[in-house]
Order: structure tokens, then C-alpha cells, then sequence
């Protein structure tokens, strides 16, 4: 194992240039940890010639960035200074580190660094300028990555970075041919050098076969094999309550602290014991002091390797470890590799498999993961009642909506159409579909979030392409969330993209009394959105084709009374609905880990868990809208043949038939 380090350390080592003496290297590196950097440096420099000391504190850097990563971003730092223009790896170790650290500003004038030398290699310039894309600097990226892949000769290991920037700067074209090039490396099982961010992966395909692949490989890749690792013993449960810890780099203002808050709150402490294990930074917040609050032991795990982190776990005797990041950028699923809990738990932050080497269990619910599908998961399933998806809207009240004019909305019988969803989950169809509901409904307007001047002049192009006026897309800016969650209430109707639709943007719609229209999605990640709707007891609003999504739309939009009874419903009904109910969803959970714990502890195989209750009764948690008198307005638009426009219209009537059901 040491050796394999070694070996890696030393391909590290060659990347950047110069000859390293690791014996020089390791010494500096003890010195650095016991008597800080300056002592590391003067050290450095009474054994290495002055040429090659940015060498050695940008492979001291890389040495110390997951263990100590303070000292690794004061290494690379002082690499950069004292040889800017060749010190490319260490700028981009820098803005790696500050980007984890939440120091977005700092960490996107380091990639500028890295994009604007001349000595950067492609590879470098692609990983800098996805952290760009992100930071308001499409152009940038977009014109530095281009260029990069280009240099290259556009290899497959490398279309998934390139694709991610065209998705956040809404750069269609390129996305197509990526996407294509992508599909075509999938289908000849070249899995490994398509090397994909998982979540761009999920943003254009769909097919779960090729996720689990996908996701799969990426394991192997980036989870190191613990050969010795096995899971602790489990110390009986009789008598004690259940040890379950939660890892997360995002316990902080974030959407997953923002949904988990309400289920930390409902556990039941008689039968719990919580352990927090950060792998982040507390950013000071509110939000990070209310999670905190809920937990009975909080551990640090940021300035900790893999494996110290692992023990600390071990030490605490956990029964089940929840890990809330999943194959996502600031996750440390490497801990998980040292087996530190007898049951490992995928969980919320990560849509779907997250390839089953570490983890036993995914969270899922009967419409994300229907029954059946459980065969293709490398995991076991843990099927929930109700929703996966916790939130915590129980405990607030719905904001007043400011007036349209204030959040410079067009008044009178305008109607707005919201998408607050990132940009990189739509593609051309979907924009596509979107303007065919406009061109249906000339008084709506589209409101999205302003993703940037890049993908905004794009946008607008494809509106123009489209035959829609540019007036009629809205942007707004980005917000805190209070003032984010009232504005939503200003809109008519929401509408959801697809393959990968809305997850916590659908809970915060429902949640301000707006109805969201979704399309009935092929995996995971496609499904959330239905599943909330239904057991929002509004099921009606998850549609089958993309036809069928228009055609709701365009309907509810041109028929004024349904829409409002369909938004007095969910304004209403919604709120006392299963959605925001999060006691029965934790004691499900609960009961889960219980079940799952006590299997490891008697030996047996781990199973799939289904969680079935049966209906409370209550009248308002089984109430859903009737829409038996439902009669929208049907526009059907001109197609070029008479045999296009007579399936049309067949279509059209089946349609509404299912919708007056």
C-alpha cells in the first residue's frame, strides 16, 4: 500500500516538473506539521537549490492538501510567489482549496491565474475553469476550456469538463456534440476514459444502466480498496439507544442542511444518539448553528486524512454512518473506505447509486426507486413511506410575496412562469418546450435565474431562434433564501426540466403555494420531483410525454379558474399534507437503521428495506384535488401535415380524457 503511494506521489512529483528527493521532501513535510511552514521552507532551502524550491513547495502542497490542508494553501501560496508563471499547480492547488473553503472570490482569482499563463497545461486550464463557470466567469472558461480540449484533439477523458462549462454557459451546440461523443465512448464500454462529474453525467442521460456504470467506475477511480477494512462489531442494542452519525462536507447555508434540519429535529432522542462529523467549514451561520443544535456530539473531520478520520468514527462506536454528500465535489467518501461503522448510508446529496463499494444502503422512496428496480442497485435499497426528501418547512410560515412591480415583474393579467433551477439542467429541448408554452400563451412570461451574461446572451439567442420575443424571458437575481422563497409566490406556475428535474427547487415552490408541472422521469434524479408532487396529493402534475407537459401547461395557463383552484388547493391542502409531515418520515428512518443494525449484529445478509404504514386517516393527509370537472382550454398548434395535425388532435383528446379523470 505504501509503495502504490509512493509510486503516486512520484507520477505527482514529474507533472511538475523538476526531480524530487522524496527523503528531503518527507522531512520537510514532518517540519511543517510539527514546527509550522516557515520552518519547513528555511529547511527546504539549506538542502535544494534556489530553481527548484516552487517545485518542492508545490509538491509539499500536494502532500499536505487533504491531511493539513491550511499549511497545503500556505505552501502553494508561497510557490506562486516566488515563480508566478511557472507555478501553475500550485495556483491551481490554491484555488482548489480556497474553492472548498467557501473563499469563492479568492479561489476564482487563482484560476484566472491558471487560465491567463502561459505555462498551464490544457488539463489544468480545463479543471480551472469549471471552478470559473461556477464563479460568474463564463466567457472565460468557456473561451480558455474550448481552446484546451481543442489543443488536445478533444479526447473522450476530457469531453465531461468541457461539457459542464457548455451546460452552465447554456452553450447548446457544444453540449450536443459532447453529449454524443460521451454516449458513443458508453456504448463501446469505454467507462473509464469517459471519466465523468457525476452530476453533469446525470444532467443529459437518463438511462439508469449507464448511471450505475458511470457511477461505478468513478469508485473504483476515486475510492481507494482498504483490503483489511471490515465493520466494527456491533455492541448489542438493548438498552441503549441507536448511534447514528451524519458526514457531511454541507453543514453550512446550503440546500442539504436547508432540507436535513427538519428531519434532525424530529428524531426521537429516547431511541437516538447523533453524532455531526464535518468534513467542511462553519461558515457562521445561522443555518450552521441551528444543525448544530441538534446534535449531541460534533467532531471536525476538515484538517484529517481518510483514515484518522475513520478511527475517530470507529472510536465513537457508531452504529450507522449517514453520509450526506455522496460522489459530489467536496465529498470525502475515501473515509467510508476504512468501514468505521457497521452500516454505511447513502443519503440526499447524491441522487441515485453511488456505486455500492462502501456503502450499503441508498435512501430512496416507492416512486424514486419503484419496486422492481432495486435489482439494478449495487446497494440495498432502504425504501421510504412517504418522500426521501426531508424538509423543514413545518417550522416557518409562508412569507408574504412582495408585489410584482417591487421584484420588477410585469402587472396587470401578466402571467409568470417560473424555472429556478440552474441553468446546466436545461437542454434544447426542454428550452424548446418552454417556448412552445409561451407561443401557446401569449400573456406568460418566463422567469429563471440569472445564470450570467454567457449563458444569458445564449438563452436569448435560442428564445430569438425560437420565435419568441426576448421580452418574455425574466431574469432575476440570486437572493438569500428568505427573500428567494417569497418572491416564488409571485408565480403562476413553475415548470420543471428535465432529465434531471427539480429537487429542493420543487419543495421551495410548493412550499409558497405554487404548482409545479414535471415530466414522469426514467431514474433517480428524474423522479424526485414526481415524487413530492404525489405525495403532495397533487399527482395529476406529474405528466407522461413532453407533449403531454406542454399541453398541461399551455391548458392551466389559458384557463384561468382551474389554475386559481389548482393553487388554492395546493396553498391550502398542501401544508398539512405527508410533504411537510417529517415525525413519520424519521421514525420510518429510525426503524430502517434499527432493522439494518440488527441484521449486522446477528450475522445475517443485508436486505432491502420497505417501509409500509398504513394511511393515518386523516382526511387531510389522503385528500387530494378533484379534477373530475377539469376543462382546460386546449390550443392546438398548426402542423405542417394533415396526418401530423390528426395524431395531434388524437393525442390532445386522450390527454384531456386522463386529466378529467
Amino acid at each position: 500500500m505504501k509503495s502504490r503511494k509512493k509510486k503516486k506521489d512520484r507520477k505527482k512529483a514529474v507533472k511538475h516538473g523538476q526531480r524530487i528527493n522524496f527523503e528531503i521532501l518527507s522531512s520537510a513535510r514532518n517540519i511543517a506539521i510539527s514546527r509550522g511552514l516557515d520552518a519547513a521552507a528555511t529547511f527546504l532551502k539549506s538542502r535544494v537549490p534556489g530553481p527548484l524550491m516552487p517545485d518542492y513547495l508545490t509538491n509539499l502542497a500536494i502532500n499536505l492538501q487533504h491531511s493539513k490542508p491550511g499549511l497545503s494553501l500556505e505552501s502553494a501560496r508561497q510557490a506562486v510567489t516566488l515563480a508566478p508563471e511557472k507555478s501553475s499547480g500550485a495556483a491551481l492547488l490554491c484555488g482548489q482549496i480556497l474553492n472548498r473553503q467557501g473563499r469563492l472570490q479568492e479561489a476564482a482569482e487563482y484560476m484566472l491565474h491558471v487560465v491567463q499563463t502561459s505555462a498551464s497545461t490544457p488539463e489544468q486550464i480545463l479543471v480551472a475553469a469549471t471552478t470559473l463557470a461556477r464563479h460568474s466567469h463564463g466567457d472565460t472558461a468557456c473561451q480558455a476550456a474550448v481552446s484546451a480540449f481543442d489543443k488536445l484533439g478533444g479526447p473522450l477523458r476530457c469531453a465531461s469538463a468541457l461539457l459542464y462549462i457548455s451546460l452552465v454557459t447554456a452553450n447548446w451546440e457544444r453540449v450536443e456534440e459532447l453529449t454524443s461523443q460521451l454516449r458513443e465512448g458508453y456504448s463501446q464500454n469505454r467507462h473509464q476514459e469517459c471519466n465523468e462529474l457525476l452530476r453533469t453525467h446525470l444532467l443529459w442521460c437518463d438511462d439508469l444502466s449507464c448511471n450505475i456504470a458511470a457511477v461505478q467506475n468513478w469508485s473504483l477511480k476515486n475510492i481507494p480498496a482498504i483490503p483489511s477494512a471490515h465493520p466494527p462489531v456491533v455492541e448489542p442494542l438493548e438498552g441503549r439507544r441507536l448511534r447514528i452519525g451524519y458526514l457531511s462536507s454541507d453543514f453550512r447555508d446550503h440546500p442539504t442542511s436547508r432540507l436535513i434540519q427538519g428531519l434532525l429535529a424530529a428524531h426521537d432522542r429516547n431511541r437516538v444518539e447523533l453524532f455531526m462529523y464535518c468534513t467542511g467549514w462553519d461558515d457562521g451561520s445561522e443555518l450552521r448553528r441551528s444543525i448544530e443544535s441538534h446534535f449531541e456530539h460534533k467532531r471536525s473531520l476538515s484538517g484529517m486524512d481518510d483514515k484518522a478520520a475513520a478511527e475517530l468514527i470507529r472510536s465513537d462506536h457508531i452504529d450507522a454512518l449517514i453520509e450526506l454528500n455522496g460522489p459530489t465535489r467536496f465529498n470525502r467518501m475515501g473515509i467510508l473506505a476504512y468501514r468505521p461503522a457497521p452500516v454505511q448510508v447513502s443519503y440526499l446529496g447524491f441522487p441515485g447509486s453511488v456505486g455500492g463499494r462502501v456503502v450499503d444502503y441508498i435512501v430512496a422512496d416507492y416512486h424514486t426507486v419503484p419496486e422492481g428496480e432495486e435489482k439494478y442497485y449495487p446497494e440495498r435499497i432502504i425504501r421510504l413511506n412517504g418522500s426521501y426528501q426531508p424538509n423543514a418547512f413545518r417550522f416557518f410560515k409562508r412569507p408574504e410575496v412582495p408585489s410584482r412591480a417591487g421584484l420588477g415583474l410585469p402587472e396587470g393579467d401578466a402571467l409568470i412562469v417560473g424555472m429556478f433551477n440552474m441553468i446546466n439542467k436545461v437542454r434544447p429541448e426542454v428550452w424548446s418546450a418552454w417556448m412552445s408554452i409561451l407561443k401557446l400563451v401569449p400573456k406568460a412570461f418566463l422567469w429563471t435565474l440569472d445564470p450570467g451574461a454567457a449563458a444569458r446572451g445564449n438563452l436569448l439567442k435560442a428564445t430569438q431562434e425560437q420565435g419568441v420575443s426576448e421580452k418574455r424571458i425574466l431574469f432575476a437575481p440570486h437572493l438569500p433564501q428568505p427573500q428567494h422563497l417569497a418572491r416564488l409566490g409571485a408565480c403562476d406556475l413553475m415548470l420543471d426540466p428535465w432529465p434531471y428535474g427539480g429537487h429542493t427547487s420543487t419543495t421551495d415552490a410548493l412550499f409558497a403555494g405554487v404548482p409545479v408541472i414535471t415530466l414522469e422521469g426514467r431514474n433517480f434524479a428524474g423522479r424526485v420531483s414526481g415524487s413530492l408532487l404525489k405525495i403532495a396529493k397533487v399527482p395529476v402534475l406529474v405528466r407522461s410525454s413532453v407533449q403531454d407537459y406542454i399541453q398541461t401547461a399551455s391548458g392551466l395557463l389559458n384557463t384561468p379558474e382551474e389554475l386559481k383552484r389548482l393553487q388554492n388547493f395546493i396553498r391550502e391542502k398542501v401544508p398539512k399534507s405527508p410533504l411537510f409531515a417529517n415525525q413519520g418520515q424519521v421514525r420510518d428512518l429510525e426503524t430502517a437503521l434499527e432493522a439494518a443494525v440488527k441484521m449486522r449484529q446477528e450475522g445475517k445478509k443485508l436486505m432491502n428495506i420497505n417501509i409500509r404504514q398504513p394511511s393515518s386517516g386523516k382526511q387531510a393527509d389522503s385528500e387530494s384535488i378533484d379534477w373530475s370537472n377539469l376543462s382546460i382550454a386546449v390550443v392546438t398548434p398548426y402542423w405542417r401535415t394533415p396526418w401530423e395535425k390528426l395524431k395531434r388532435n388524437i393525442r390532445d383528446r386522450l390527454s384531456l380524457q386522463m386529466l378529467r379523470r
